[in-house]
């Protein structure tokens, strides 16, 4: 049984062998951490010459930042405090966006969060600057530095060295119509106001040239540099999405409206083209390949596609998840979902693949416009990118153009190739090699188009459609295989297999347009998923488990809380429960800590009535949490500081009554003193008396 699947892959492999260029896709999985990922940002901050990810999740819990290494291994999670929530008791503050970067370059990391407040009569709209310290006993925290009110809601954060200083600011743009500059310490150094609210907001600095903003409003898209606004270009709808980078010869802005319309301006503002590709979320423009040339990527709801420089669709891969933003560093994609961060590599091979074709393509149309020394030329260099990836169905196209140039020299002699062209794909037909039946056919057709042989082009035409009836039909029965396969494997534990075989089906089933196998499949698939995040949940709740009775409850806490968010998503009310009450009790520890390091701080600096405070209430946790070892620590240092403080009040008392002492030894000596002296006046002012009698 277990050699089985791979029989059957074999099986398909030879089944739809005739499609292997089709099977390219551009993206090759890296690696993949199961946490909703709302934005993404790659840094070396420790220039250690690795990178690290941070990833910020927005969730109505607690909105942290997930840091990875550059191979995917969680190294921390830190979360943004909820500042004013202890200012407006009737009034509860969630976390819209957390935006991260080292503005300065200091290897501190600088943050910038945006939350609302709503409440009864509290509407309010915050920006904190935040940076992430260490504080000894305590570790890595997030520290309010500086914080600002807007108007209304706060809708995007980025950064960039706008004043050209040398470090970058904030820039973060709200509904109120303005886009807010601040430095690093939380200074407005410039303001900027649109005629409608702002939605969106990004920016880049090009070599020897100023920063520029691009700002997505009601109104339109807007140019601004640090003297102010230079144009707005204006759209039919609301702009949600921008993003602006340097392609081909100069610099090219992406826009996104809520119609789902993508527009590519120019740096003047001058519309190059509008394309409207359904559920648009992300696009950006970068070279994911390292070839030197750019590539135009954009994500919808679970599609990455690429696009040609005139917008239309070149490839499209699927993800199976809600995806939330698309990031392009170092040649590799970073994509959030609401189900994972997924990172992705280009894949070479896809690359050259579609070079090849698009150099077969002119060469094609040299061909049946009689243009053979050009037809050559192209099909020769087309061959060459075609067997650099093994492509064979490729490598037969160019062969075939390559042996016909120079034969025909009038109509009649394309006549007669097109005439051999078909014969030879009815052979081919009946020898049930479709791939070539269909070439050829192709060929022919295309010929007896190019001379205007309607006759013969109409009885070729109902022949390829014949022949493609025949190749669905194969693929069909090679998708049901992938199909059956995953089954197979998805019964087996082999959630990673069981998806690839579910996705090539679908991809089959796709280009056949068939309906009903694209719906089994995406239930499949869904199954698939549901089955391995009930396995990956219980693993990050293993984990969970095994750091809590080590005593390591930040790792607690944080393999709970995925593990949590994993149960969520497949309704798993059972893992729900039980990873919440573990990442409670976690966090509680981790409360308690803090409190026990607070108080044992205040205590040697001999500030008796904070550590009192502080250690009372890490006692309080523990004795919900039930842990009389905690307890008796707790009990331990209200003993040494209800010691320190009985030896500070003996010690207090003492020099009390020193001090009265002395006090009563002076007056004392004062009075004795005094009584010395009065006989003496007495006697001298009875003399004289005595004298005047």
């Amino acid at each position: 049984m277990k050699s089985k699947p791979l029989v059957l892959i074999i099986l398909v492999l030879a089944l739809i062998g005739f499609v292997s260029a089709e099977d390219y896709q551009p993206l090759e999985l890296e690696w993949m951490y199961p946490i909703k990922t709302d934005d993404i940002k790659v840094l070396d901050l420790d220039k250690d010459g690795f990178n690290e990810i941070y990833a910020s999740s927005i969730q109505k819990r607690d909105s942290c930042v997930y840091t990875f290494n550059e191979i995917g291994k969680l190294e921390k999670r830190n979360c943004v405090p909820k500042f004013s929530n202890p200012l407006y008791p009737h009034a509860d503050e969630n976390i819209k966006i957390i935006y991260v970067d080292d503005l300065d370059s200091d290897g501190i990391l600088d943050i910038c969060a945006a939350s609302k407040i709503i409440g009864t009569a509290v509407n309010i709209n915050k920006v904190y600057g935040i940076r992430r310290e260490y504080e000894p006993g305590i570790g890595y925290r997030y520290k309010r530095k500086w914080e600002f009110t807007t108007r209304q809601s706060v809708t995007s954060i980025f950064s960039e060295d706008i004043n050209n200083n040398g470090i970058k600011e904030f820039i973060v743009s709200s509904l109120d119509f303005n886009v807010y500059i601040f430095n690093k310490w939380g200074g407005l150094d410039r303001e900027y106001t649109l005629e409608s609210g702002v939605w969106d907001i990004y920016a880049t600095k090009f070599l020897n040239s100023s920063a520029k903003i691009v700002a997505g409003s009601l109104n339109g898209v807007s140019l601004i540099d640090y003297g102010g606004v230079k144009w707005t270009y204006p759209t039919d709808s609301r702009i949600s999405e921008v993003y602006i980078n340097s392609y081909k010869y100069g610099s090219r802005i992406l826009a996104i409206s809520e119609n789902s319309d993508l527009y590519m301006l120019s740096q003047h503002g001058r519309k190059l083209w509008q394309k409207h590709i359904p559920n648009l979320v992300d696009s950006l423009i970068g070279d994911l390949n390292n070839d030197g040339a750019s590539e135009i990527i954009v994500g919808t709801n679970n599609k990455i596609i690429f696009l040609d420089d005139n917008g239309n669709v070149e490839h499209e891969q699927i993800m199976d998840d809600d995806i939330l933003s698309i990031k392009l560093y170092n040649n590799k994609l970073y994509i959030g979902c609401n189900n994972g961060i997924y990172v992705f590599k280009s894949n070479p091979d896809f690359f050259i693949n579609r070079n090849a074709e698009k150099l077969y393509s002119i060469a094609y149309q040299y061909y049946v416009q009689g243009k053979y020394e050009l037809a050559k030329k192209y099909a020769e260099i087309s061959k060459r990118g075609f067997s650099d990836v093994n492509n064979e169905d490729g490598i037969q196209r160019c062969n075939f153009i390559l042996s016909a140039v120079g034969t025909v020299t009038t109509v009649m002699d394309l006549v007669e190739i097109a005439n051999d062209y078909f014969a030879k794909s009815r052979k081919f037909f009946d020898k049930a090699d479709y791939e070539r039946a269909e070439l050829y056919a192709k060929m022919a057709l295309d010929i007896y188009v190019n001379v205007g042989n309607a006759d013969n082009a109409i009885k070729c035409d109902e022949f390829l459609q014949e022949i493609r009836e025949r190749i669905n039909e194969i693929k069909r029965d090679a998708a049901y295989q992938y199909y059956s396969t995953a089954i197979e494997f998805l019964e087996a534990g082999l959630f990673e297999n069981a998806t690839e075989s579910a996705t090539r089906a679908r991809t089959i089933y796709l280009e056949i347009n068939d309906d009903e196998g694209i719906s089994q499949c995406n239930s499949l698939i869904q199954e698939i998923i549901n089955r391995g995040c009930l396995v990956q949940a219980d693993e990050f709740y293993s984990m969970a488990e095994d750091y809590y009775n080590s005593g390591m409850y930040e790792n607690s806490s944080t393999y709970a809380e995925i593990a949590f968010g994993i149960y969520s998503k497949i309704n798993n009310s059972n893992g729900m429960e039980k990873s919440a009450l573990l990442r409670d009790k976690s966090q509680k520890y981790l409360d308690a800590g803090i409190y026990l390091e607070l108080a044992q701080k205040y205590f040697s600096e001999g500030n008796y009535d904070n550590a009192t405070k502080q250690v009372e209430m890490a006692k309080s946790i523990y004795s919900e949490l039930n842990d009389p070892e905690r307890i008796a620590d707790c009990d331990s240092l209200v003993s040494k500081i209800e010691e320190k403080k009985l030896g500070s009040l003996i010690l207090n008392v003492a020099l009390f009554f020193f001090v009265i002492a002395i006090v009563v030894i002076l007056l004392l000596v004062f009075f004795r003193g005094s009584k010395h002296k009065k006989p003496e006046e007495t006697k001298v002012e009875s003399q004289g008396s005595a004298e005047s009698k």
